[in-house]
């Protein structure tokens, strides 16, 4: 088992072997966020005392890969190091991530072109990457290869270009005058979201037999929430409540909502074995019981600030803050079963091994 121990004078996270091939982060070696060495055979933790600022990216076992920040770079490196491998570089002078094909039939996003968010173009046969060096914003739409399908925004609208490019494909098209996504039926049971229509965000409705269009021209707000396709879920915002529409729809089906008067999410067993996050019981961010056998859910009604953690279950477990501690509660709750525990004087999350 491993746990993670904050007790040791250090600022995150405790990481030492514990157990044979197991690992666990460590932070007590001087450095800033996460220690990482290779604990176990073929296993890989991330190092951060070699000096660099947010992960150490190396390959430490036969088909591992860790990222490495050692290199002068900002934020990730990326390299081929192993045999059919990935591994994001970012030293070669661009901004957020360097994207070129490194193996057959492997991608990687490419930052060094000038342009301003994605790379994108076809780089092996049957495969996609965006591009953004054609003089437009966000995304670069066309079709590549047989069967494949790019987004391309060089066509003077202002997200995402929607038509249908390839037999049974579908590209998002912004150039009809609508402002976010362009929503309708395009090909045999295909679906693209349209937004011609006079509605904000997003079309929603039954388009093809037992597929599903979100609809946004029904005068709510956010998303269209209803049952429209023998078990098909629809989310729909038009009977007066504020984020989503939660409720058992079909048989084993979960559709969230917010008609209840709570504020966030509604939680409740609605189903055998089926779970919903229910707000409506005058707590802050979850409710957390043990609702069917087995099963877990967070509640927040016993007066404690993020997270309920209590035994529900024979081993099972969940996180409970109602002890006046400020995160998290750690401790055993069954045999073989580790819980986070924050009562013990340190910053973040007590980390011990508690049942071998």
């Amino acid at each position: 088992m491993v746990v993670l121990k904050h007790s040791e004078g250090f600022d995150q996270a405790s990481c030492r072997f514990v157990a044979s091939g197991m690992v666990v982060l460590k932070h007590s070696e001087g450095f800033d966020q996460a220690s990482c060495r290779f604990a176990a055979s073929s296993m890989v933790v991330l190092k951060h005392s070699e000096g660099f600022d947010q992960a150490s990216c190396r390959f430490v076992a036969s088909g591992m890969v860790v990222l490495k920040h050692s290199e002068g770079f900002d934020q990730a490196s990326c390299r081929f190091v192993a045999s059919g491998m990935v591994v994001l570089k970012h030293s070669e002078g661009f901004d957020q991530a360097s994207c070129r094909f490194v193996a057959s039939g492997m991608i990687l996003l490419k930052h060094s072109e000038g342009f301003d968010q994605a790379s994108c173009w076809f780089v092996a046969s049957g495969m996609v990457v965006l591009k953004h060096s054609e003089g437009f914003d966000q995304a670069s739409c066309r079709f590549v290869a047989s069967g494949m399908v790019v987004l391309k925004h060089s066509e003077g609208f202002y997200q995402a270009s929607c038509r249908f490019v390839a037999s049974g494909m579908v590209v998002l098209k912004h150039s009809e005058g609508f402002d976010q996504a362009s929503c309708r039926f395009v090909a045999s049971g295909m679906v693209v979201l349209k937004h011609s229509e006079g509605f904000d965000q997003a079309s929603c409705r039954f388009a093809a037999s037992s597929m599903v269009v979100l609809k946004h021209s029904e005068g709510f707000d956010q998303a269209s929430c209803r049952f429209v396709a023998s078990g098909m879920v629809v989310l729909k915002h038009s009977e007066g409540f504020d984020q989503a529409s939660c409720r058992f729809v079909a048989s084993g089906m979960v559709v969230l909502k917010h008609s209840e008067g709570f504020d966030q999410a509604s939680c409740r067993f609605v189903a055998s074995g089926m779970i919903l996050l229910k707000h409506s019981e005058g707590f802050d961010q979850a409710s957390c019981w043990f609702v069917a056998s087995g099963m877990v859910v967070l509640k927040h009604s016993e007066g404690f600030d993020q997270a309920s953690c209590r035994f529900a279950a024979s081993g099972m477990v969940v996180l409970k803050h109602s002890e006046g501690f400020d995160q998290a509660s750690c401790r055993f709750a069954a045999s073989g079963m580790v819980v986070l525990k924050h009562s013990e004087g340190f910053d973040q999350a007590s980390c011990r091994f508690l049942n071998c």
